[in-house]
């Protein structure tokens, strides 16, 4: 019988999930660092817990993003809860003190995204879009524009700044708001069975993340901001594509809802790695709610952080932070969050 010496004797590094590699040494992890002492297992370090729904009464979902503006004429951050409440910190601090937005007019359903246009916080409520600018705010700002209208109120709205623009998805379409208050409303219009999901953008180019509400072939947008059409689309080898970032080195890196991890190469999508699930056709969620969240891919100087919600229903995986680290190819769960509703630690 062969012998197996972990860890590898050439490299003598412990690896994690590697594509097409049967003999990682470590199949799955919880609270594990690979990455910190070359050679060695070692703990993750320990998460601390800032704040919780006993101190934020109204904190009773998940947070869908995070951002720091001075709109409210402080410098601070703020987060947002799904349907629900905005939630800002006293000052720079993440881990120091943090509150529910009290400002007449705060949205109370607050949905999909956050973003900083202009200097000015925007967040989308259910069929519209409320602005906070030097301290007050504009409910159903975006309806109030010339040239716009509510929008959809059964799918999704992300946002984000692109050139001189606000980008805004609704549905099958993308509107714009210059830095005048100029609204195209639509500036594209992506074929009816495509809802907009997430949008990203390299400076050059605005990605629009699509899924395909009949199960068909996802895909991603390009648009250059200017063409009166998108200037290209690409599969994503599903139905889906939950979320993307650009990332240190400037590519576009995606996740689609059977866990593939693909990057951009500019003329299509290369798969970079896998999360280790089962996957079930057409389903993109875990108790309706997308397992990785649209804000969920955070950029390192060597790789990716996702944020993942854990799945009581089919245990897919360990919920918590994953880190893909583009120098050994490693993917592995490095943080736990409390995955089933408890403390990890």
């Amino acid at each position: 019988m062969p012998k197996i010496i972990l860890p590898n004797e050439e490299t003598q590094l412990w690896s994690g999930i590697a594509k097409d590699d049967e003999l990682a040494s470590i199949f799955q992890t919880m609270n594990i660092d690979l990455e910190n002492v070359k050679g060695k297992i070692v703990l993750a370090e320990k998460l601390t817990e800032v704040t919780d729904n006993t101190a934020l009464a109204n904190l009773s979902a998940a947070i869908f993003d995070f951002i720091r503006t001075d709109a409210d004429n402080t410098d601070r951050w703020w987060a947002g809860v799904q349907a629900g409440r905005l939630f800002k910190s006293t000052n720079t601090d993440p881990e120091g003190t943090w509150a529910q937005d009290a400002i007449s007019g705060t949205p109370t359903d607050a949905q999909d995204d956050l973003e900083v246009f202009q200097d000015k916080l925007y967040v989308p409520v259910a069929d519209n879009i409320d602005e906070m600018d030097n301290g007050t705010w504009t409910a159903n700002w975006y309806s109030g524009l010339t040239g716009a209208s509510a929008l959809v109120s059964t799918v999704p709205h992300p946002l984000k700044k692109f050139l001189n623009l606000l980008l805004i998805g609704d549905g099958q379409f993308l509107n714009t708001v210059d830095d005048s208050e100029v609204v195209v409303d639509p500036r594209l219009t992506l074929p009816p069975e495509y809802e907009i999901q997430w949008i990203q953008t390299d400076g050059e180019l605005a990605y629009l993340g699509s899924k395909h509400n009949l199960k068909g072939d996802g895909r991603v947008y390009t648009w250059n901001g200017t063409d009166v059409a998108e200037t290209d689309y690409f599969s994503v080898d599903d139905f889906n594509t939950l979320a993307g970032v650009v990332d240190a080195r400037g590519l576009l890196v995606i996740v689609n809802a059977r866990g593939q991890i693909l990057e951009f190469n500019g003329s299509g999508f290369d798969e970079i790695q896998a999360f280790p699930w089962a996957y079930e056709v057409g389903n993109d969620n875990i108790s309706n709610v997308a397992w990785i969240q649209r804000n969920g891919m955070i950029p390192t100087e060597n790789g990716i952080l996702f944020l993942v919600l854990g799945d009581t229903s089919y245990e897919r995986a360990p919920g918590g932070i994953w880190y893909l680290d583009f120098l050994t190819g490693n993917l592995y769960q490095k943080y736990s969050l409390g995955q089933f509703g408890t403390k990890d630690h």
